[in-house]
């Protein structure tokens, strides 16, 4: 009952006639109200409760600033690396040619379905190669040409590389290069041209006239394997070529074809060795 009583009078809803009657707990609110309690000062309050939460801010200042001083770093880290070491690619498709400028100003024009990739800024000038190109070197430092079968390296100069299939062949047109397999070296001057056969390098002459002209509208051959020959001429069209049981290792030939005409680009090839060809929905199949 007294708890029921305390509870009405601190919510200020018992009357004094109530108080009168219970003299003990009258004495009790009267000794209670002696009592003097300044108000709640609510604005100065929450200034001392915010100045308590910013003790600690100079430490987090300091985090902060470490913290925005690393990612910008990081930042500068992954903008150099696009700078310099983002792989730059460029490539063509069937009977289609294109120039690059290189960083060095070196030129690469680059035969159909032919690739070429290398480092953004090419501080290091070497790209790797996947067809064919020719190539005209900037003066400078080493430039080399890497590809599936071996390495080329020139410091200035301008000269061919056909690299397709399981072929390598090099030719120098300007100054000098270095073609060098997984066990062999030679350094070619113009005129001069390297095939890998078996893993061996063989050195022969070719016209330096015809070592560029598949730029051109045709492209030209001296004494080249038919093998190789009908290999250009496959990537060049986008058809697969089927040789059947006809021998094409052991025949050369010399002459070119057409870049526009695939049909009359096949006549060119292989009727000087009377050998016939069919062309269906899976490429093109010889016969003899």
């Amino acid at each position: 009952m007294e708890d029921d009583r305390l509870a009405k009078w601190l919510a200020k809803s018992y009357d004094a006639e109530g108080l009168n009657e219970e003299p003990v707990l009258s004495k009790i609110i009267e000794s209670i109200d002696q009592f003097a309690i300044d108000p709640i000062d609510e604005e100065r309050l929450f200034e001392k409760i915010s100045a308590k939460r910013n003790t600690n801010k100079p430490g987090l200042l300091r985090s902060l600033k470490w913290i925005g001083a690393a990612a910008a770093s990081l930042i500068m880290v992954f903008a150099a690396q696009q700078l310099f070491f983002t792989a730059q690619s460029t490539s063509t498709t069937f009977q289609e040619t294109a120039s690059v400028h290189l960083p060095d100003e070196s030129v690469v024009t680059l035969n159909s379905q032919t690739s070429i990739h290398y480092n953004k800024s090419f501080n290091d000038r070497q790209l790797t190669l996947k067809g064919e190109a020719f190539f005209e070197v900037k003066k400078g430092s080493t430039f080399s040409v890497k590809t599936k079968h071996g390495t080329i390296e020139v410091l200035g100069t301008s000269f061919n590389v056909f690299s397709r299939d399981s072929f390598l062949i090099v030719t120098c047109a300007t100054g000098k290069v270095q073609v060098s397999s997984l066990s062999q070296s030679t350094i070619l001057l113009p005129g001069q041209q390297s095939s890998l056969v078996d893993d061996k390098l063989i050195v022969s002459t070719v016209p330096i006239e015809d070592i560029q002209n598949w730029t051109g509208s045709k492209s030209h051959f001296s004494k080249m394997p038919l093998v190789v020959v009908l290999s250009a001429l496959s990537h060049h069209y986008g058809f697969a070529i089927d040789a059947g049981i006809v021998d094409l290792q052991s025949l050369e030939f010399t002459g070119s074809f057409v870049h526009s005409d695939i049909d009359k680009a096949l006549k060119m090839v292989l009727l000087p060795f009377n050998i016939q060809y069919e062309i269906n929905q899976y490429g093109i199949r010889l016969k003899q």
